[in-house]
C-alpha cells in the first residue's frame, strides 16, 4: 500500500490505521512486514515523498484497492529491524489472542 506526503508522525498513521488493519483482517498479522522509503525530503518535497507499506503474502491471496501485490525485482537492498510502537505492537498482540481464541 502507498502512502504519499512528509515522513514521521503520518507513516506511523498510515501504518496504524490503513495498513495493519487490513494485513491483520487478511490473518497476516504473523507474517513479516516491510517499508520502503522511496525518496527523502533532499530530493523531493516533503508531500511529493512516497513510501510503500508491504508485507509477505501467500501467492493465492486476492487484494483489493487501495492493496496490491507485486514481485520486486532481484536486487540489494538495506534492510533494518524496526519491531514498531506500542499501538502496532497492541494491534498485532491482540489480532494473535482472537485467532487463539477462535480455534
Amino acid at each position: 500500500m502507498r502512502y504519499m506526503g512528509p515522513h514521521g508522525p503520518g507513516v506511523t498513521r498510515f501504518w496504524n490505521e490503513q495498513f495493519l488493519p487490513r494485513h491483520i483482517s487478511h490473518n497476516l498479522d504473523r507474517s513479516p512486514c516491510y517499508g520502503i522509503s522511496h525518496h527523502a525530503t533532499g530530493i523531493r518535497s516533503a508531500n511529493e515523498c512516497r513510501y510503500g507499506a508491504c508485507g509477505a503474502v501467500p501467492d493465492e491471496l486476492v487484494t483489493t484497492p487501495p492493496a496490491s501485490t507485486s514481485h520486486p525485482p532481484r536486487r540489494r537492498y538495506a534492510v533494518s529491524d524496526f519491531t514498531g510502537n506500542d499501538c502496532s505492537r497492541s494491534m498485532m498482540d491482540e489480532a494473535s489472542k482472537r485467532r487463539v481464541a477462535e480455534k
